[in-house]
């Protein structure tokens, strides 16, 4: 059987209201709660044609268009235009919420569509917030949407959206807010290329980090914070130039994903992948349920940080899976981007897309306060990381076991082509210079390729592969492979008999063979802490 979601949509294409009753009857058959249900969906489409002029068509492919044009940036906005808003609403005295007379529509998302609104009793114009109507009867997006109701009513902060009214006018819940004349962040930054100063960028994102810190000392975490969830006013009465981001003030909106921490969400919807995939930290990428909380939102300041000043994202990628991709693997020193920034600024931002949360910053009124000082040309508090935490992320990356086990493959092709390289060559009717008993080499050399090179060549591909305990095993038989041959150089005994009577050429080749071994063992330790991180993951 079909889901409710799909029969609603293969009715909405149906325009005969006789046929449509039929294919209701076919569909639902003596299911009565099916049925009631898409015919409340209906009813409820019905309606929302007659009230916003047509905006939810039901056709199902236009909607998508409208909502997903751009799924790695996109969420929840998508400005039209007035002309078209307009002609759309119709007479405003007809198209009404509530109390509030709809204007235009400026925004449509993946679970609503916002309208510019006026209050006729107090004369303002403020933002109206209505679900969209095919998704308006799921109980998860009603608690979802209620839930942002929830979290912003429990702020008031200068630099957040205010939350004037939650209501619900029949089966249309909306929420009204404050309305920001000046857009988003997102379209300004479209409309002003150009370079900006840093320290007018550092003072902008200061109040947007205080305006967070409000969040979390009230126990929310927004959980989407980008460019498009904050909206901008003139500041001061729009003294300064608003082409500048110095003469605007942010007011951080949009709570639909805010994570209320001292309320244990259901697991289905906490272990969901929520966010906007190219602002989103490496634990929300990961869906490390324990790991989300405020530093999530100091990962999404840091990379909206970057964006203002370089004007470009740190995790680009043209699928989703190379942005995720990206994000689990952040490595910010390696941004070239950033040797274009003052020194100070640059080590803010890499504090901030640290991978792991406990090297961010701790709050983001840390952040807020090191942003005003470099503004103010103080000293910042935090510091670069230093080297020796580097060099332990760097080894924390997942693509060091796949290195290891490459260079294992290498080694062990060259130790044993060394050993038996010779026999392909006589093979092929090649002369070789030096005699040798080749039954007798052959024979020394068998247990070692069988007992120790073998195997590690074996596990060099399934360390490549990710397999569990490669790495551990690999490490362990590499440093076998090292103590055996230190041990025949200190002894100064040849491992095979046509070393005998040349002990120069015994020593230059066992050395050889000890450098290839611990450059084997060194990758191996090193890729310690990538097999540690990554044990959940492996596949067995």
């Amino acid at each position: 059987m079909n889901s409710v979601d799909d029969d609603y949509w293969e009715l909405c294409r149906i325009e005969d209201p006789g046929q449509r009753t039929r294919r209701l009857d076919q569909l639902c058959g003596n299911d009565l709660a099916r049925r009631k249900r898409l015919a409340d969906l209906l009813a409820h489409r019905e309606r929302a044609q007659r009230l916003f002029g047509g905006l939810d068509s039901g056709n199902r492919d236009r909607v998508q268009t409208a909502t997903d044009s751009d799924p790695l940036t996109q969420t929840t906005e998508g400005a039209l235009d007035d002309t078209r808003d307009q002609r759309l609403v119709g007479e405003m005295a007809i198209n009404q919420i509530g109390p509030y007379a709809i204007i235009r529509l400026v925004g449509q998302g993946g679970m609503g569509n916002v309208f510019k609104a006026r209050d006729p009793a107090l004369d303002r114009e403020l933002a109206l917030k209505v679900p969209r109507i095919e998704v308006m009867l799921s109980p998860d997006v009603k608690r979802r949407f209620f839930r942002e109701a929830r979290a912003a009513a429990r702020l008031d902060h200068p630099h957040l959206v205010s939350i004037l009214q939650v209501g619900a006018d029949g089966p249309f819940p909306f929420i009204a807010t404050q309305w920001c004349d000046h857009g988003d962040l997102a379209t300004w930054m479209r409309a002003n290329p150009g370079p900006r100063p840093p320290c007018d960028v550092a003072l902008f994102m200061a109040d947007v980090a205080d305006a967070v810190q409000h969040c979390h000392d009230r126990q929310i975490v927004h959980l989407d914070l980008k460019p498009s969830n904050i909206l901008l006013v003139a500041r001061d009465g729009g003294s300064q130039s608003e082409s500048s981001v110095a003469g605007l003030s942010p007011k951080v909106t949009d709570f639909g994903l805010a994570r209320l921490m001292d309320v244990q969400l259901d697991r289905t919807t906490d272990s969901m992948f929520l966010g906007t995939p190219l602002y989103m930290s490496p634990e929300q990428a990961e869906c490390k349920r324990t790991l989300i909380g405020p530093c999530s939102d100091v990962f999404a300041l840091g990379v909206v940080l970057h964006e203002l000043l370089i004007g470009v994202r740190p995790f680009e990628g043209e699928t989703l899976t190379a942005v995720l991709d990206r994000i689990r693997q952040v490595n910010p020193d390696s941004q070239a981007q950033l040797k274009r920034l003052p020194r100070d600024l640059r080590t803010i931002i890499t504090r901030c897309l640290q991978r792991d949360p406990a090297d961010r910053y701790s709050s983001a009124s840390a952040l807020s306060d090191d942003l005003r000082n470099f503004a103010a040309s103080r000293p910042i508090q935090a510091r670069p990381v230093s080297l020796a935490r580097r060099f332990w992320l760097w080894c924390n990356r997942s693509e060091r076991i796949t290195q290891a086990g490459a260079v294992t493959i290498a080694i062990q092709l060259a130790v044993l082509g060394n050993l038996y390289g010779h026999f392909l060559l006589l093979a092929l009717g090649y002369e070789l210079n030096f005699q040798m008993d080749n039954w007798e080499f052959f024979v020394e050399g068998l247990p070692l390729a069988l007992c120790l090179h073998l195997p590690l060549l074996i596990n060099g591909v399934r360390t490549i592969r990710h397999r569990r305990w490669s790495v551990a095993i690999g490490t362990t038989v590499s440093a076998v492979f090292v103590a055996s041959i230190a041990m025949v150089l200190i002894r100064g005994e040849s491992a095979f008999s046509m070393y005998l009577n040349n002990p120069f050429a015994s020593y230059v080749a066992h050395l050889f063979i000890l450098c290839l071994a611990t450059i084997q063992f060194a990758v191996h330790l090193v890729a310690i802490p990538a097999a540690r991180a990554s044990a959940l993951v492996y596949r067995l």
